[in-house]
């Protein structure tokens, strides 16, 4: 899967398919809201929770902001 076909899933089948199938890398708390850092098929993923855990949002990514956010995905290209 390329991440143009990742992004035309919807929200719940991104973070599925990620969940099973993806390296999971890091997770924390923000703000009071859980995200956790997934590495999948060529690029990263976060998924974002709230306090009851329903998934808010599953952002896919390469580079640019959110991974230089994460120090942890600084060693991966």
């Amino acid at each position: 899967m390329v991440l143009q076909d990742f992004i035309k899933l919807d929200i719940l089948s991104r973070a599925e398919l990620v969940i099973d199938q993806g390296v999971f890398l890091e997770g924390y708390l923000e703000n009071d809201r859980g995200l956790q850092i997934y590495y999948f098929k060529g690029f990263f993923v976060e998924i974002t929770f709230s306090k009851s855990d329903i998934i808010i949002d599953v952002t896919p990514f390469i580079s640019g902001y959110k991974k230089e956010k994460y120090p942890v995905l600084g060693s991966q290209n």
